[in-house]
């Protein structure tokens, strides 16, 4: 089979147009919806409090109305595109949490934020899949593993996306310590 002289150069042309075209589209979504997909790293370390039925008026105040109990985190987080930031967040643990001690295994929700040294704020909505898997069998401490849906922020993160995937160990009412991986786009 013969090919002519000109269908080599003819396919190197359209090759060529095509990643042209191709990296063109891609800086103009990138440019066009001001996001970029980046790989999220870091880690999280802080307490937490937890507010029983007898005090439930917390978590509505903190974002979570008509749930019987919530636990309130706060504390430090170093990771990477937000570098050193503050960590805050409400979290319902799920059914049939009433007392601290008690464990589930049910899917909980929250609402966290990090607040960044320039004051910019990633938001986040907090899927637990598991809340109480005994460490090192020790009823105290509590392996933790969520999920952190991007729901945007403030600043440089308005219009923020993304998945973060957390998991660590804890003694609820008392400390946290997680290890976070995914991506973020802003």
């Amino acid at each position: 089979m013969m090919t002519s002289r000109w269908q080599l150069p003819v396919f190197a042309i359209a090759l060529a147009v095509i990643v042209v075209a191709g990296t063109l589209v891609t800086q103009a979504t990138v440019l066009a919806g001001g996001a970029k997909n980046r790989p999220f790293t870091g880690s999280t370390t802080g307490t937490s409090t937890f507010h029983p039925p007898t005090n439930n008026e917390r978590c509505a105040e903190l974002g979570l109305p008509g749930v019987p109990v919530c636990v309130e985190l706060s504390g430090t987080t170093h990771a990477t595109h937000i570098g050193n930031a503050q960590y805050q967040a409400v979290f319902f643990p799920g059914p049939p949490i009433a007392e601290l001690g008690e464990c589930s295994n049910q899917i909980g929700i929250g609402k966290a934020k990090w607040i960044a040294p320039d004051e910019s704020e990633l938001h986040m909505n907090i899927l637990a899949n598991e809340n109480c898997v005994i460490v090192d069998g020790d009823p105290d401490v509590w392996s933790v593993v969520s999920q952190f849906a991007v729901t945007g922020g403030t600043g440089r993160f308005e219009d923020a996306s993304g998945l973060i995937g957390v998991s660590g160990s804890a003694t609820p009412g008392v400390w946290f310590s997680v290890d976070l991986s995914g991506a973020v786009g802003y």
